[in-house]
C-alpha cells in the first residue's frame, strides 16, 4: 500500500484538480450542522465537520430515482433509466464507508440493483479518519467502526498541518499521480501518525456498552423478542420514519408507475420507504404484519441486529447516532442497547 503526505493548504488544489473529471462531493456547512453536497469551491469543503444529517450513501441511492421510462400501446416500448454520473465522495467518515460497503453487500446481492451498481462503480470514495467523538449518540467505538481497512480508495489521517494518506486500489493511484503536492510519507510522518492514532484513541469516547458487544449484542437482541422493552418504546414512537431516514444502511424503498397527463406514457419511480411507517407491511386485504409502533421499532433493531447478521455475518448498524439524535421522541438507540445488553 502506497503511502503519501499532503499539506493541508494543498487540499484546495487537490479538490479543483479532481472536479475537471469528476463530480466532487463533500461535506458542507448548513447553518449549525452539515450536510454532503456537491463542493463547487473548495473553500466549502469542511473537513472539521461531526456528523452530516443524511450520509454520503444518499448520493449512491438517492431519495427517488426513475428506473424506467415507457410508452403505452408499443410493444417493448420500455427504456430503463439508470442517472448516473462519476462522483468522488471526498472525507468521508470511517462510520459512512462502513454504512456503503453494507449497503454494497445488500444491493449487488443476487439479484443485483443496476441502477445502484452502476453509481457505485463510477463512484471514488477519500475517507477520513475522526479526530474525536462526533455526538453523544456514537456507538463507533463500541461498533469497532471508528476504523475502516476497505471499502475507499484513498484514506486521510490528520497530523496537524498536514494530512498522511492511505492509497488502497489502483482508482486511487490514479487520483493521485501526477499531483506535485503529494510526498512519500518518510519516517518522521509514520512517528507523527502513531501520536495522532493515540490521541485519536483518547479523544475518542470510551466504549458506551457493556464488554464485548459485538459477540454479544446480536443474541441479546434475538432473545428480547418478547420483552416488555419493545412495548415500552413502541409507546413513546411517533411512526415519523425520521430514524430510517438519516440511517445509512437502511434500504427499503416504494415502486409506482406514473402515468403521463395524455395517458400515452409514463415513468416508473422509486423512493425511500420506511418500515416504521403504519401501512408498510400491509398487504392487499388490509392485513397489517406490524400495526403497531411496537412491532416496527421491534423490526427496525432485529433488521439490524439479527436478520442482516444472520445473512452477511456483521451488524448492519454502525453506530454513526443519526436515528438518535433525529429522533423527535428521544428513542435513543444507546439506551435500548444497553438495556438489553444488561437483561
Amino acid at each position: 500500500m502506497q503511502t503519501l503526505v499532503i499539506p493541508k493548504q494543498a487540499i484546495g488544489r487537490l479538490v479543483e484538480d479532481l472536479r475537471a473529471q469528476w463530480k466532487v462531493i463533500g461535506p458542507k456547512r448548513k447553518e449549525t450542522q452539515f450536510v454532503f453536497g456537491e463542493i463547487e469551491d473548495a473553500r466549502d469543503l469542511a473537513l472539521d465537520y461531526t456528523t452530516t444529517i443524511l450520509p454520503p450513501a444518499k448520493f449512491l441511492f438517492p431519495p427517488s430515482e426513475t428506473l424506467l421510462e415507457f410508452q403505452v400501446g408499443e410493444a417493448g416500448a420500455r427504456r430503463p433509466v439508470v442517472e448516473a454520473e462519476p462522483s468522488l465522495l471526498f472525507g468521508v467518515h470511517p462510520c459512512d464507508v462502513h454504512g456503503i460497503n453494507i449497503l454494497d453487500e445488500v444491493m449487488t446481492d443476487d439479484p443485483v440493483d443496476a441502477n445502484y451498481a452502476s453509481r457505485r462503480s463510477g463512484c471514488r470514495i477519500v475517507a477520513l479518519e475522526c479526530t474525536r467523538t462526533c455526538s453523544e449518540f456514537n456507538l463507533c467505538t463500541d461498533k469497532g467502526t471508528n476504523r475502516v481497512e476497505w471499502g475507499f480508495d484513498l484514506l486521510m489521517v490528520d497530523l496537524g498541518d498536514r494530512y498522511f494518506v492511505y492509497v488502497h486500489s489502483a482508482p486511487g493511484e490514479d487520483l493521485v499521480r501526477g499531483k506535485d503536492y503529494f510526498r512519500s510519507a518518510d519516517a518522521d510522518d509514520r512517528v507523527a501518525l502513531e501520536k495522532a492514532r493515540e490521541a485519536q484513541g483518547k479523544a475518542m469516547a470510551a466504549p458506551r456498552l457493556s464488554a464485548n458487544t459485538a459477540s454479544r449484542l446480536h443474541a441479546a437482541v434475538k432473545d428480547s423478542y418478547d420483552g416488555l422493552i419493545w412495548e415500552a418504546i413502541g409507546r413513546r414512537c411517533l411512526s415519523c420514519g425520521t430514524c430510517t431516514n438519516v440511517c445509512p444502511t437502511c434500504n427499503c424503498y416504494d415502486v409506482e408507475d406514473r402515468v403521463q397527463l395524455d395517458l400515452c406514457g409514463g415513468f416508473r419511480c422509486r423512493t425511500w420507504d420506511s418500515c416504521q411507517s403504519t401501512r408498510f407491511a400491509e398487504v392487499a386485504g388490509g392485513e397489517n404484519f406490524r400495526e403497531k409502533a411496537v412491532a416496527r421499532q421491534r423490526h427496525r433493531i432485529f433488521k439490524k441486529e439479527v436478520f442482516q447478521f444472520e445473512k452477511y455475518g456483521r451488524s448492519a448498524c454502525v453506530g454513526c447516532g443519526r436515528c438518535s439524535s433525529a429522533c423527535v421522541a428521544s428513542i435513543r438507540l444507546t439506551e435500548i442497547y444497553q438495556q438489553l445488553m444488561e437483561a
